[in-house]
């Protein structure tokens, strides 16, 4: 996700536009608002702690769920319409 470190030192560092942030790393606008929406609420600033690498930082922004696979539409027989 170095994505993610590039955007927010393009925006916080370097001062970019959104617009410009976009045509420097092939990300589109709005990926890089809900990024840069997203800093404020996980208390995420610039410069990033030293301890943080790609995977720490994805890990803040895109947190793994637990949640477990619906086991309802793996009975046999089971149908859409019978729901």
């Amino acid at each position: 996700m170095r994505n993610l470190r590039e955007v927010l030192r393009l925006s916080y560092n370097a001062g970019l536009s959104i617009r410009k942030i976009s045509a420097s790393t092939k990300i589109s606008v709005g990926s890089i608002q809900n990024i840069l929406k997203l800093t404020a609420p996980l208390n995420i600033t610039w410069p990033l702690p030293e301890v943080w690498d790609d995977q720490v930082l994805a890990l803040k922004f895109y947190p793994r769920s637990n949640a477990q696979p619906s086991t309802k539409f793996q009975e046999k027989g089971l149908t859409k319409q019978l729901l």
